[in-house]
């Protein structure tokens, strides 16, 4: 995980949206921390013909004449691709307005077309109302042509929670890197060198906050020198605000309708650093985090030389049989509670990119339970849900009868093994091939109360004294219990 992806989640101080919460203990009304806003996703509409249109925002995503001829007129030919990228390594195009993700479907296609196989492209896409995956689905069922590409996004498309989420395609070739959030404040927290700017938020008249001088000013500060930009508006205050940040622009024929789109390079000095040719790294340590780290910069092209003292990787802490991966959440939604948010949604989806490589059965295929201690903790886990709208194929908070039901409790195979010594039962599931990592969903649960069995707990939201009686195995492992096919 890069540094800039880590300072995305350290927060913002300065977003000018506001959320409140009840403060349990004194039944008042206090501000969210603007850390974290939650996300309020769009909804897809269609206009009479066919174009996907904004209610929010009374616009259309795209042009009528289509989302990816628009694609490939404005943005792609606007910043001289796909020829550019026969020059280039590696290439980023920064982009303000997701939306559906046309843009960067026209673009991943372009790349498969047009390039070389080496060439790297790096796709990063601020996002303040993203759609629901079900949302995504509907707006891309139109473009059957595109259907591999598609359903790829949306097999690693993420829940809809605030922040950075990065997703790779193509055996890493391509790599989206999504930001949903206000632009402004997400954009402040990206560290990146682009070479390409698509600007496709909903027209200045609509939505002036994707057009400010604030947002010229952090596109100047992520630009390399010469880096290009592209836009179907040429509105005057997005003229100059542009111009008074260092891009010289111009205006060009438009699409379709449009008689003129704009187009523009960028004169300033830029964030340009000195090109390494030969990038060869070492990495001291075989477990967990020196192998990751030795395979991301494999990845990128790096030369690495992995030391390890053992005969074999992961002979130390990272040799356990078997892991459970979980967020941590918090009523402020802290630094940690937005790093390990991140870090198990990416894990997520890594695992299962290995699996997919046939490196065996890495990922589970359920979740992670975890068993309120208490009425009171379960009740703070529960405002934690409501109050940062967290997303449903994220977390859900079930009761103990359900957990019981779905779990591993409930079933005679967990009665069977619950007596047995936990490394015992990891060791014999590793050797019968099942999962490593137990990931995924995450269910909170009520009426669990580890260490006292069989007993009632008064005051919980549920009073299933047969999944308390048998709560009392996880203590040992944090409260966190593995299960399958949870829902």
């Amino acid at each position: 995980m890069n540094c800039g992806f880590v300072r995305a989640l350290q927060g913002n101080q300065s977003s000018k949206c506001q959320t409140l919460i009840r403060s349990p203990a004194s039944n008042t009304i206090a501000p969210l921390s603007p850390d974290f806003q939650p996300v309020v996703p769009a909804a897809a509409f269609f206009n009479a013909d066919g174009t996907l249109y904004s209610q929010r925002f009374d616009d259309i995503y795209a042009s009528s004449q289509g989302a990816l001829a628009q694609a490939r007129h404005v943005f792609l030919n606007g910043n001289g691709l796909p020829e550019r990228w026969n020059r280039d390594d590696s290439f980023t195009i920064v982009e303000t307005g997701f939306g559906a993700g046309f843009n960067f479907l026209a673009a991943w296609r372009a790349l498969r077309e047009a390039s070389p196989a080496g060439t790297r492209l790096h796709f990063v896409s601020v996002e303040k109302h993203p759609f629901p995956l079900t949302d995504l689905e509907r707006c891309h069922e139109r473009y059957p042509e595109l259907r591999e590409l598609t359903e790829q996004l949306r097999g690693l498309y993420p829940p809809l929670l605030p922040g950075f989420h990065r997703l790779h395609f193509d055996g890493g070739r391509v790599t989206l890197t999504l930001l949903f959030g206000d632009a402004a404040p997400m954009l402040r927290q990206l560290h990146a060198r682009a070479d390409a700017f698509f600007l496709d938020g909903f027209a200045p008249a609509k939505n002036p906050q994707m057009w400010s001088r604030e947002i010229f000013a952090e596109l100047a500060r992520l630009a390399k020198p010469g880096a290009t930009l592209a836009t179907y508006t040429v509105a005057a205050a997005v003229c100059h605000g542009l111009t008074d940040a260092g891009f010289a622009v111009e205006k060009r024929a438009g699409f379709a309708h449009k008689r003129q789109m704009l187009c523009g390079r960028f004169a300033g000095a830029g964030s340009d650093s000195v090109a390494r040719d030969d990038r060869r790294a070492i990495v001291v340590g075989a477990g967990l985090a020196g192998t990751s780290c030795a395979q991301r910069l494999a990845e990128r092209g790096w030369s690495v030389q992995l030391i390890e003292r053992h005969h074999a990787p992961a002979q130390e802490a990272s040799g356990n049989p078997a892991g459970l991966m979980r967020p941590v959440f918090s009523l402020d939604w802290n630094t940690h509670s937005r790093f390990t948010s991140a870090a198990f949604l990416y894990a997520n989806r890594h695992q299962t990119a290995l699996e997919h490589l046939g490196c065996g059965p890495v990922h589970g295929d359920g979740g992670v339970l975890q068993l309120a201690r208490d009425a009171n903790h379960f009740d703070k886990q529960q405002r934690i849900v409501e109050q940062f709208a967290l997303p449903a194929d994220l977390v859900k908070v079930v009761q103990s009868r359900t957990a019981a039901r779905r779990g591993p409790m409930g079933s005679a195979r967990w009665r069977r093994r619950r007596a047995r010594h936990c490394a015992g039962c990891r060791a014999r599931e590793r050797r019968h091939g099942n999962p490593v990592f137990a990931g995924g969903l995450v269910a909170i649960a009520a009426g669990a109360r580890p260490g006292q069995p069989d007993a009632p707990t008064p005051g919980t939201k549920s009073q299933d004294c047969s999944v308390q009686g048998r709560l009392c195995n996880a203590r040992n492992r944090g409260n966190a219990l593995h299960w399958r096919q949870f829902q």
